[in-house]
């Protein structure tokens, strides 16, 4: 793909016959265009469009150009934007104050076709050109910045050696001196001049046998620290004694280029420990012992300081490479990734031409898999973010039900592949619609339980079965109640000294098993730390060839203050059992149809009203409920929803949130306005789930509220429930 095909070209002029010749120009040279005919319409396209350049007209209705460049030049996200104005008038003084505006350029009219293309092409080439510029600049600014840093630190370093109280020597790998700082200048009388390109020899006195230098010289070129005393010699010839710590400095292949020795003179305490000689041996004994302690514990000390220092920079550097590759990772795989999905989505959409089947069949597994890949990436960057501190939760009250349901579809297909039964129960005392939510950052907790039911599904064999429980641990006095989530199944099992690592990151439990069960060890840390961050707690029991139970417990101040209650209303089957050793279309709660749900009064069948724009995707819904014997009717908007609804009030209104004319969340409450159809129930039916969205839904008077993409069966399920509970609430 060339670069003009993936630059933008706005065309904003109120002349249709002009817009027809640009557009045709510019798509021969490669362009896209996008147009407006006013300004005013031009300025909102652009926002968010943010094109790569502007033809703008000047004579235009309502603003004319010069106030249309006045208005983007304003505006933060469109004042870069390159515009050349069009006009079909000479004045000079026009083009003056087009470009004071901010233009950069005038095409008169009529156009001249290699010119306009020449102009664009021109000022695009200087935009990028200012780009690249400006990129260059800022990591020009930030090299100046790190080497004005790195200046600074060597600065200081200069400056504690120059101001050091001890005496420092820096010799090559064959011991000539390179450096000594002013304390060996002042001890020794000998100058940096003097000293330079000379061995340390020259302060020898011969009282130090040749035996300690060659072990010294061992230990320092074989990578190891010495320290020791040597009675040495100034320049004027007085002796002194210090005492010194040699090691070697090594570049970064691990080589020894240098060596640094940092003394102390000690010839005070030598002048000291010989006076003490004279006293009698008993104190001379005593003072010998202390010495070598002092000198042990300055050693240890001076040791311990070195791997202190040498721990914080292992750490500090495994910190930095630890986040380099996270962000390397991110960005090396989310880009093929993106254009992987991309594209599978374009040829799904029929963009590039029409598929045959086993072609859409490939691309559903492109698009899967890619969606997988995205989610093992998300993971990664979820546990580094809680690691990090950066996550933060949003809090809402979530519907324990949905909560449930939705975690148990994700996994059902998966589950149906190995007939494995899955099975949901939830306490009666959810039931009460006061105490049907609780307060939990839903996205997080339905990741956690998703990534607790897809572990049972991984591991548990075929024809085996798994079981989501919920309910309420009752608080002591003074303290809060948990909820409690529970996962069982019927899988493989963990051995008791491998539970320890279950929620580590990147571990799994057995290299065996890791060839047989694919993952990164990433789901059940994630688990734990979500849960955590609720102030919640994770814990696992096992038993090999038995199966594992896992128990999530979220703290919840919202049960401790209203005690949860029954409501004789609500429905009497709290255990739902999710069969999938079967295709039947229909699975009817607690043995009930649609027709056993009828009032005694009713022989007529339930009729539901599908409100939803597209009727073509409305096929697959209508063919299963029809075959569930259920009157359907359609709506293709929510007046029409509305007038339907009056005119024959249905049993339940399966509503669409995105209608034309009338949104479906205006169409709920215009129904519900209505006392004749006050008990119809109102199921919503979404594919784009925002934040709030179910909430808003329920309070304009909606009984459930459910999100594509959904199974048929699910559907069925949730509308026989709704209908069941209004059939013994309206008796």
């Amino acid at each position: 793909m060339s670069n003009r095909q993936q630059t933008v070209i706005f065309i904003i002029d109120d002349n249709p016959s002009n817009i027809k010749v640009l557009t045709h120009v510019l798509a021969l040279s490669g362009y896209k265009t996008l147009i407006a005919m006013d300004g005013l319409s031009g300025i909102q396209k652009i926002i968010k469009a943010k094109p790569d350049l502007i033809l703008l007209d000047i004579m235009m209705p309502n603003i004319d150009g010069f106030e249309t460049c006045k208005r983007l030049k304003a505006l933060e996200k469109t004042h870069d934007i390159p515009i050349i104005f069009m006009t079909a008038l000479a004045s000079t003084a026009d083009k003056v104050k087009g470009l004071s505006l901010g233009a950069v350029d005038y095409i008169t009219k009529p156009f001249q076709q290699e010119e306009v293309v020449a102009r664009i092409e021109t000022h695009l080439k200087i935009c990028r050109l200012a780009h690249a510029l400006e990129e260059q600049n800022q990591k020009l600014k930030l090299e100046i910045k790190q080497r004005q840093k790195a200046e600074e630190e060597l600065k200081i370093l200069s400056r504690a050696t120059e101001q050091s109280p001890a005496s420092i020597v820096i010799t090559n790998v064959d011991g000539d001196i390179e450096y000594v700082n002013p304390k060996f200048e002042e001890l020794t009388g000998y100058t940096l001049a003097e000293a330079k390109g000379n061995n340390p020899r020259i302060l020898k006195t011969g009282h130090t046998m040749t035996r300690e230098y060659e072990t010294m010289w061992n230990r320092i070129a074989s990578g190891e620290n010495w320290y020791g005393e040597f009675q040495n010699k100034k320049k004027n010839g007085d002796l002194y004694w210090e005492y010194a710590s040699i090691s070697g400095i090594k570049n970064s292949q691990g080589e020894i280029t240098h060596y640094v020795a940092v003394k102390e003179d000690i010839t005070q305490r030598k002048l000291t420990e010989q006076a003490l000689l004279n006293l009698n041996q008993d104190l001379e004994d005593r003072v010998e012992q202390r010495t070598a302690a002092l000198q042990q514990s300055e050693r240890q000390l001076q040791q311990t300081n070195e791997q202190l220092i040498l721990s914080n920079l292992d750490l500090a550097r495994e910190t930095k490479l630890k986040d380099e590759f996270l962000a390397n990772m991110s960005h090396e795989l989310r880009t093929p990734l993106n254009a992987i999905l991309g594209l599978s989505e374009a040829l799904q959409d029929g963009a590039l031409g029409e598929l045959g089947d086993r072609q859409k069949k490939a691309l559903h597994t492109i698009e899967t898999s890619g969606q997988h890949l995205l989610q093992l990436i998300n993971d990664i960057l979820d546990i580094a973010k809680i690691a990090s501190g950066k996550l933060e939760l949003y809090i809402e009250e979530t519907n324990v039900h949905s909560l449930c349901s939705d975690s148990i579809s994700f996994v059902r297909q998966l589950a149906f592949k190995k007939n494995i039964q899955l099975e949901l129960q939830i306490s009666d005392r959810f039931n009460n619609i006061q105490n049907s939510t609780i307060p939990i950052d839903q996205l997080r907790m339905r990741q956690a339980l998703i990534n607790l039911l897809s572990n049972a599904v991984k591991f548990t064999p075929e024809d085996g079965s798994i079981k989501l429980d919920v309910t309420i641990e009752e608080a002591a006095q003074n303290q809060v109640a948990n909820v409690v989530f529970t996962v069982r199944d019927t899988g493989i099992g963990i051995a008791p000294e491998h539970i320890g690592k279950l929620f580590q990151p990147f571990v799994q439990i057995d290299s065996a098993l890791n060839r047989q069960y694919a993952g990164t060890g990433l789901g059940l840390s994630l688990v734990r730390k979500i849960t955590e961050l609720h102030g919640g707690n994770v814990s696992v029991k096992s038993e090999l060839d038995r199966g594992s139970c896992f128990t999530i417990k979220l703290p919840c101040q919202k049960l401790s203050i209203n005690k949860l209650s029954i409501n004789p209303l609500s429905n009497p089957v709290s255990n739902i059992a999710l069969s999938n050793q079967s295709d039947i279309a229909a699975v009817n709660i607690a043995g009930l149809s649609p027709q056993s749900m009828r009032s005694p009064s009713r022989n007529s069948p339930l009729k539901i009203l599908i409100a939803k724009d597209r009727a073509t995707n409305v096929g697959s819904i209508w063919d299963y409920l029809e075959s569930q014997c259920y009157k359907l009717s359609l709506a293709t908007n929510g007046q029409e929803a509305i007038e339907a609804a009056i005119a024959d009030p249905p049993d339940l209104i399966l509503m669409d949130i995105q209608t034309s004319e009338v949104d479906g969340l205006t169409a709920i409450k215009n129904i519900r306005a209505n006392s004749a159809l006050a008990t119809v129930v109102i199921v919503v039916l979404t594919g784009c789930e925002i934040v709030g969205d179910r909430q808003k839904c329920l309070e304009a008077g909606a009984n459930e509220y459910l999100t594509k993409p959904i199974k048929l069966r699910d559907l069925a399920n949730t509308i026989q429930n709704c209908l069941q509970v209004s059939s013994s609430q309206t008796c």
